[in-house]
């Protein structure tokens, strides 16, 4: 049996642990339900106000919540990094070729990043604030941006993925990851 380090990945090289195929982005998919089951929860305490958006997450972050917080942003943030990465070895073996995929991995980075600006925001502490305060967008529209929109559009482009890489357009062959 050959030794993992040996094993080819899709530009003939040998793939590092790392970097071995489908790793990083195995990992991100692993991590969405994290994510959004923290969030749901967390959805039920938030109050997307200014009156009362920073009250809510300081009793979150006081109370018994605070560990549902905290996989809230620590799994986003683990999150965008298997992104990052996944997107930097889809680079590296030259998948940007195929064009269709490259732009649905983007896409689904952007969301991701998206979603980690609108959450920061949405802290309404001293510096988000000031920032929601210059963008006039107000609290209820990046709540609705954070947990309905940008959810939606990452799910969006995970199943267009998954069409085209059940055609084949991912790898060339159909069914295979």
């Amino acid at each position: 049996m050959p030794q993992p380090s040996s094993i080819p990945d899709a530009s003939g090289q040998p793939a590092t642990p790392l970097f071995r195929r489908g790793a990083w982005g195995r990992l991100a998919l692993a991590l969405l339900p994290l994510v959004a089951v923290s969030g749901l929860l967390l959805a039920s305490l938030y109050r997307p106000s200014a009156d009362d958006a920073w009250w809510s997450v300081a009793a979150i972050r006081g109370g018994d919540w605070s560990v549902v917080r905290d996989l809230h942003r620590w799994g986003g943030e683990l999150l965008l990094i298997a992104v990052w990465l996944h997107l930097f070895r889809v680079f590296m073996v030259g998948a940007y070729r195929r064009r269709s995929g490259w732009a649905v991995s983007v896409a689904g980075t952007l969301f991701v990043i998206l979603s980690m600006v609108t959450g920061w925001l949405l802290r309404f502490d001293h510096g988000s604030a000031l920032v929601v305060d210059s963008l006039a967008l107000g609290l209820p529209f990046l709540y609705a941006l954070h947990v309905l929109v940008l959810p939606l559009a990452l799910v969006s482009v995970f199943a267009v993925w998954r069409r085209h890489r059940a055609s084949g357009g991912v790898t060339g062959e159909k069914g295979e990851s």
